[in-house]
């Protein structure tokens, strides 16, 4: 609760005012809810979020059930001679090539971009963070090692490195688990790992020299608790901003994959649960885009829209925890 006292300093009169402390956490949430961009960005993030979590009840029909006429019919405000092809409120996005119905498919395909988007940057961060942690902290021939290593990773083509890696295990186990789904993320994981580690580095070369730190060494406190109690926590804003900044590159390597026929694998059976992605929508309106170029739009929006929300979102947080700002 704040109170206001009233002190009288040399015959003049000012109000004191006490108001509660907040956290450095506290104190981003706050500055980012004042950034209007970042703050719609992450409502776009939540609805993406949300209709990935409820696809089954959101979409209209299966994704990989076909029309009746198994043709492409266009969007329901295209309307068209042919009665086949003609706009239908049936089909409110239109279908694909073989009548699979638009909307259903970019609903699925939301699971796909949200989940390849989070979960390998999970374990890139945690690799990265890691290896950083250890490599900043401990110094000499272990740092050496260790960022020796790091360079020889980060000197492969990403690109190029996930295409040969998706190519060799496709129809490997690794390559037929959630129809290549899982090969995706280990792909992904292996080769973006080294810009979070010299990251943390060289936060933890920066940290490690404070006093707070020099008096924890001073007082016993033992090397783990040090970096996980003391270090990382502090170094923790920059991390979360380039882990966001990372989602983006890791939702459109995954559609660029797919659209080159190394990514997710097609697939028939309507119970499967990354049955199809934008990476997909996106091929199928590229191969057709002169007789319905409104599947192809539809999918650049969604990819488009969900990479520039993660974007603005980490311009958001990188002002909202940036220290020369507090």
């Amino acid at each position: 609760m704040t109170t206001t006292t009233s002190q009288t300093v040399r015959g003049s009169q000012f109000t004191e005012i006490n108001r509660p402390s907040r956290s450095l956490w506290g104190d981003a949430w706050a500055r980012l809810k004042r950034n209007r961009a970042a703050l719609a960005s992450l409502f776009v993030i939540a609805f993406f979020a949300l209709v990935a979590i409820f696809a089954p009840l959101l979409a209209p029909r299966s994704p990989v059930e076909q029309s009746q006429n198994n043709g492409q019919r266009q969007p329901f405000w295209v309307h068209t001679d042919n009665p086949r092809t003609t706009g239908s409120t049936d089909y409110l996005f239109g279908t694909d090539s073989i009548g699979r119905d638009v909307l259903s498919q970019l609903i699925y395909g939301s699971r796909v971009s949200m989940v390849v988007g989070v979960v390998p940057i999970f374990f890139t961060a945690t690799i990265g963070i890691v290896v950083g942690l250890v490599a900043g902290f401990a110094g000499g021939r272990l740092d050496n090692l260790l960022m020796r290593f790091t360079d020889i990773v980060y000197a492969f083509p990403d690109l190029l490195f996930i295409i040969t890696l998706a190519t060799a295990f496709r129809d490997s186990f690794l390559g037929n688990a959630w129809n290549g789904l899982l090969l995706i993320f280990l792909a992904l994981t292996i080769i973006s790992w080294t810009s979070m580690a010299r990251l943390v580095r060289g936060q933890v070369l920066s940290l490690k020299q404070k006093e707070f730190i020099e008096s924890a060494r001073a007082v016993g406190v033992s090397t783990p608790r040090i970096l996980f109690r003391h270090i990382l926590p502090n170094a923790l804003g920059p991390v979360i901003v380039a882990a966001t900044f990372a989602i983006p590159s890791a939702i459109v390597g995954e559609a660029i994959l797919t659209f080159l026929g190394v990514g997710l694998k097609p697939t028939l059976d309507p119970n499967s649960a990354f049955p199809t992605s934008w990476g997909a929508v996106l091929l199928d309106g590229y191969y057709n885009i002169n007789a319905s170029p409104w599947t192809l739009v539809f999918a650049v929006v969604c990819i488009g829209a969900l990479t520039i929300s993660f974007t603005f979102l980490g311009d958001g947080l990188r002002d909202a925890l940036d220290p020369r700002d507090q």
